[in-house]
């Protein structure tokens, strides 16, 4: 244990030729033990995916908030990220450093760590993970506490006595004031007893882990993935298993992993050969028969009665946001969704259709949209959007952030109707692969539109390429350009939902 200055006790780091095993790949292996073995040992065949702009996204953010968690300890030490951070911390914690960020160490047993935070408390240390999360998430896709007890684990073996364990993350009722506070943006949570509870669970999974990796041939005909619904397939989910085609039973949409494994256990693969008896909700028992038709499964009255609803002229509206672990607008809370754009197609009974649209111009756009929202949508007619919820919790919260306004925005969400529905409860087609996402919906209805053809394709791009335009970041020359793909791809969205709801008018017609 590390007890004293001068008398650091620190393992000696292992051959340069042996791997060694991170917290990356303990989460790995967490997600998937085949998985990982086949990144190690076939590098060459294991299907990496591109880094995501989301993923990206999310890690710039952590970076940020990294940076604010380290004015919580003034004078720590800031030690390399790079193959050097084990010597280093060493040298740190001899010289008598008392907070140290990043440091590293390495076991004997090619255990590796680096923590973001590391304090010095009296003979042990307080480690410190910090996440730009607004709360301490213990799913099974982020569990911050297996992943700090992996830490934890791997400090004290190579020395360190680790007495606490705290995951400072952002405060979620936080509210940016002119000035950012540390202290008031981020939230210490202690996980120590946590930690140890998982503790004997992790020491486990690691050597289970290591005795994967030490294997030199493993069963590549199946992974663990094949009995995990569709969300928690590994990336190499198609290399173990093989390809699926859409009307596998992973694509029932909402299908429990519990209900999957009985239907597996009977060797039941396409959801055409789901056995009649199997207890199935409503829009699972669809998604068989449609399977066993071959034919979409549309229930015309159903549908009717949905649009019926509507009251022309019909408003077709959306929204594209940003977001921020460390908000950019005073009196705004982290992570909060704050709408920069929006486009408008108004459809008339006649049939006429109209068009229009507003652009932010500065990081502070959401008033401004509100006022340009409120000279554009009709005071009359149905606010057709799809997964409505997103539209109007944003109207809800700008409500909060601009009372004058409120009475306008939640008269909008009185009007709003949700076209997303009806793919939820009339219209069923394997070819949507389990989903209501207009992303998987269009391709299928509408297969002369398409986002492959934009330069902006998904709603993250959308809110990148704006920040680059309202933070400088796109050069002079490109700016009207940015400005009308960002355009483009949001009058996509909206002209979508008309010609989705065009044809199933005429079908509910039919």
């Amino acid at each position: 244990m590390v007890r004293e200055r001068s008398s650091v006790q620190i393992r000696q780091v292992a051959p340069d030729d042996m791997p060694i095993f991170t917290k990356t790949d303990f989460i790995h292996f967490l997600r998937c033990s085949h998985s990982l073995w086949l990144e190690k040992h076939k590098p060459d065949v294991f299907p990496r995916k591109e880094f995501s702009d989301f993923l990206k996204k999310i890690a710039r953010e952590g970076y940020e908030v990294e940076a604010y968690a380290q004015q919580l300890f003034p004078g720590g030490v800031s030690l390399p990220s790079n193959t050097s951070g084990v010597a280093k911390t060493k040298e740190a914690v001899v010289s008598g450093a008392s907070v140290l960020f990043q440091a590293a160490v390495q076991t004997e047993d090619n255990l590796f760590a680096r923590t973001d935070v590391l304090e010095r408390d009296g003979d042990g240390w307080t480690l410190y993970e910090v996440k730009s999360s607004t709360s301490v998430k213990r799913d099974r896709q982020h569990n911050h506490i297996l992943d700090a007890c992996f830490q934890k684990v791997v400090f004290e073996r190579s020395g360190y006595r680790i007495d606490r364990v705290c995951i400072i993350h952002v405060n979620g009722s936080y509210r940016r004031d002119e000035v950012i506070v540390p202290h008031d943006l981020l939230t210490i949570t202690d996980v120590t007893e946590e930690v140890r509870e998982k503790e004997g669970e992790v020491v486990l999974s690691i050597r289970a882990a290591q005795a994967v990796l030490e294997s030199e041939s493993i069963n590549e005909s199946v992974c663990p993935c094949f009995r995990k619904t569709k969300a928690n397939h590994c990336d190499a989910f198609a290399y173990f298993n093989g390809e699926y085609s859409a009307g596998s039973v992973w694509e029932l949409t909402r299908i429990s992993e519990k209900k999957l494994n009985l239907l597996l256990d009977q060797s039941v693969i396409a959801i055409k050969d789901v056995p009649v008896d199997t207890d199935l909700n409503d829009r699972q028992m669809r998604q068989v028969r449609a399977a066993v038709e071959g034919r979409p499964v549309i229930n015309r009255g159903a549908v009717r009665k949905l649009l019926d609803t509507y009251t022309f002229p019909l408003l077709f509206f959306d929204y594209e946001t940003a977001m921020h672990a460390v908000p950019r607008i005073i009196g705004m809370r982290p992570w909060q969704q704050i709408p920069f754009q929006f486009s408008l197609h108004i459809l008339h009974e006649d049939g006429r259709l109209q068009h229009k649209e507003y652009l932010g111009d500065t990081l502070n756009a959401s008033r401004d949209v509100i006022v340009a929202l409120c000279e554009a949508m009709p005071e009359e007619g149905s606010i057709v959007s799809w997964h409505a919820s997103f539209e109007k919790q944003r109207n809800k919260e700008m409500a909060e952030t601009y009372p004058a306004y409120a009475n306008a925005l939640l008269g909008m969400n009185d009007r709003m109707v949700d076209l997303e529905d009806v793919f939820k409860e009339a219209y069923t087609d394997t070819a949507f692969l389990g989903s209501t996402s207009i992303k998987k919906v269009l391709p299928v209805l509408c297969p002369d539109l398409s986002y492959r053809d934009l330069s902006v394709q998904d709603g993250t791009q959308a809110m990148e390429q704006w920040l680059a335009l309202v933070e400088g970041g796109v050069p002079e020359a490109d700016r009207q350009r940015v400005r009308e793909d960002l355009l483009a791809y949001c009058k996509l969205d909206t002209y979508a939902m008309v010609q989705l709801y065009t044809k199933l008018a005429r079908c509910a017609a039919g």
